[in-house]
């Protein structure tokens, strides 16, 4: 999780801000596509440095687990609401219409353009559990 202690934040973040600036310096087109190269160099670099000098599998597996939890929770905080506002804005997959959305990363949006009993749009409400207490609740 990137939820770290303020005093780690105020020695990283100028440097991460910095790298950022540096970053967006982009003297090609398309600078998307210079930025997404940036970054990966980025991630890649600092992956290894991070790495102890024998090369061990839990470093690796630990090196990859904590990229993917990065990704997870970029994609929990920016990508759903955004696939939930499109959801929202143009409709749902027909294949997910009827079906139960289960997670734990927002407000399960299930939305049909025509569901049984509806004319248009509707959130779909179920009955979930949390994860940690294992408390039903409802959504």
């Amino acid at each position: 999780m990137p939820y770290i202690a303020q005093s780690e934040r105020e020695i990283l973040d100028p440097l991460i801000d910095q790298l950022a600036v540096n970053m967006e310096m982009s003297v090609g087109y398309p600078p998307e596509l210079q930025k997404a190269g940036r970054l990966n160099y980025v991630i890649s670099r600092l992956m290894v440095r991070m790495l102890p000098n024998e090369k061990r599998y839990w470093a690796l597996a630990l090196a990859i687990g904590t990229v993917v939890c990065a990704i997870l929770e970029f994609y929990r905080r920016f990508v759903g609401p955004y696939e939930d506002e499109a959801i929202r804005k143009n409709g749902d997959i027909k294949e997910y219409c009827g079906k139960p959305m289960c997670g734990t990363g927002g407000p399960n949006l299930h939305i049909c353009e025509k569901a049984e009993g509806h004319d248009g749009p509707h959130f779909n409400k179920h009955l979930g559990y949390s994860w940690d207490t294992k408390e039903p609740y409802e959504t």
